[in-house]
């Protein structure tokens, strides 16, 4: 008798269908297990994942970004946003410019120092992407996206 390999002993040999609930709750283990993953990572340099969020958002806005904007691109409410901000602004993260625009607005920046975590945070991401993604083989990665695609398109 051959001894299986990981891979195929993962697969359901029966041929059966997975029960729906046993989809979802892959799914959902999956999604916790890759954010645990991150949160870990983030937690050794000192970084919450919404810090995480807000800081390669402002990475990716080096011109800046108007709080609100900053909040719609995060799926979160001002009020969350202006209280994430004031922290991160008295941890030296993030400043606030007044806008030339509009006096009232103001504009969020990475900072020096929050430059440098949004680098540090986004070495974290990379190296527990290949952490997780080094289980798999490029074929399945591709399954997988292939896979997954129904599952994020609008």
């Amino acid at each position: 008798m051959q001894k299986q390999s990981k891979r195929e002993s993962r697969q359901k040999s029966n041929g059966e269908a997975p029960k729906n609930e046993e989809v979802i709750e892959a799914i959902l283990r999956v999604g916790m297990y890759v954010q645990s993953e991150l949160e870990a990572a983030l937690q050794k340099i000192g970084l919450s994942p919404a810090n995480f969020e807000v800081l390669t958002t402002l990475a990716s806005h080096p011109e800046g970004i108007l709080s609100t904007a900053l909040a719609g691109k995060l799926h979160c409410t001002k009020a969350n946003i202006s209280q994430l901000v004031t922290r991160m602004e008295k941890s030296g993260l993030i400043q606030r410019v007044a806008s030339s625009k509009d006096k009232r607005s103001s504009i969020l920046k990475l900072t020096t120092l929050g430059k440098s975590q949004a680098a540090a945070a986004n070495e974290a991401r990379i190296q527990t992407e290949k952490k997780i993604l080094k289980k798999f083989t490029l074929e399945e990665r591709r399954a997988l996206v292939n896979v997954m695609a129904p599952l994020t398109k609008d």
